[in-house]
């Protein structure tokens, strides 16, 4: 509880984040308890909702929480600028956070499509057009190709569950069983904004065109 009231107000994220939720207790006791149901974390919900809180808490510890928060407008001394020294390893964290997440996201088209971890949806059904995009987005989202366009995608695809099988049992994730749809939806809106990170196809052709315009500047440069 007092780490859910801490995110919301973005007080003390980078702290709060490495020591309440990554490197704690509570992260061992999941772990304990949810990987022996099995792999990958489909065939246990609460497995998939770790997966997701660890990946989304990962990235969190390293960006920080942005604009709108308590941290944001009082920047201050001491271990925020201490912590602060974290933001120029955010890449790196979006990246595994990204391909952690990709892979969940991957397991679901492969039950869907093919029947791994379950039984596979009707040919043609609703569940089985979600399956094809689970199942390509997951691959591009866990290589890094074209990102931000798939993340848009794949957000709206489970905004739609959340409307639909979720709210009308209630409006809080808690209370109507949507935690992981609301994970997944707002996982992948964050991902249209920031990109997909390092360890990526998109980072790599990034880089490779900045180094293209930056030769072609300097050779113009020289020719002058």
């Amino acid at each position: 509880m007092p780490g859910g009231l801490t995110q919301v107000e973005g007080l003390w994220t980078r702290r709060d984040l490495r020591s309440y939720r990554l490197f704690d207790s509570h992260t061992l006791r999941d772990v304990v308890l949810y990987l022996p149901d099995g792999l990958p974390p489909i065939v246990n919900r609460q497995g998939e909702i770790t997966c997701l809180l660890f990946g989304i808490t990962l990235l969190l510890a390293f960006s920080g929480p942005g604009r709108f928060s308590a941290d944001g407008a009082n920047p201050g001394s001491g271990w925020r600028v201490l912590l602060a020294g974290l933001r120029p390893h955010t890449p790196s964290a979006l990246g595994v956070s990204r391909i952690l997440i990709g892979l969940l996201f991957l397991s679901y088209g492969l039950r869907k499509m093919f029947g791994f971890w379950g039984e596979p949806e009707e040919f043609l059904s609703l569940q089985w057009y979600a399956g094809i995009i689970e199942l390509g987005g997951g691959v591009l989202l866990t290589i890094g190709l074209f990102t931000r366009p798939v993340a848009f995608l794949c957000s709206g695809e489970w905004r739609s569950p959340i409307f639909i099988n979720h709210n009308p049992r209630g409006f809080f994730p808690v209370q109507n069983g949507g935690e992981r749809a609301a994970l997944f939806c707002f996982f992948f809106l964050f991902l249209v904004a920031a990109g997909a990170g390092r360890w990526s196809i998109d980072y790599l052709a990034t880089r490779k065109s900045q180094g293209a315009r930056h030769k072609a500047h300097d050779d113009a440069v020289l020719a002058r």
